[in-house]
């Protein structure tokens, strides 16, 4: 049911957009979507290191810098995938 739903919403915003999306949820949710939208970069909200087969992004409470909370997100990949990310 979650993957259908999912799967309509993509198509969905490909009508609007060429660029590129990213996926965000639990270990659970995430898997429970694998093999839809291949493309689609995986941002794991995890309390630990991501093994979850294609987490591109970790989301990991928050981190706080001058008295502001930000929300503590790490790339997986590499800088020059990063930068390719970018693009």
């Amino acid at each position: 049911m979650l993957k259908a739903k999912v799967q309509a919403f993509i198509v969905e915003l490909r009508r609007y957009t060429t660029r590129p999306l990213v996926l965000m949820g639990s270990p659970t949710a995430l898997g429970e979507l694998k093999g839809l939208d291949r493309s689609a970069k995986r941002w794991v909200i995890s309390g630990g290191r991501p093994r979850f087969d294609g987490a591109a992004f970790w989301q990991d409470g928050t981190l706080t810098a001058a008295g502001t909370a930000y929300t503590a997100v790490a790339f997986m990949g590499s800088k020059q995938a990063l930068k390719a990310a970018g693009e």
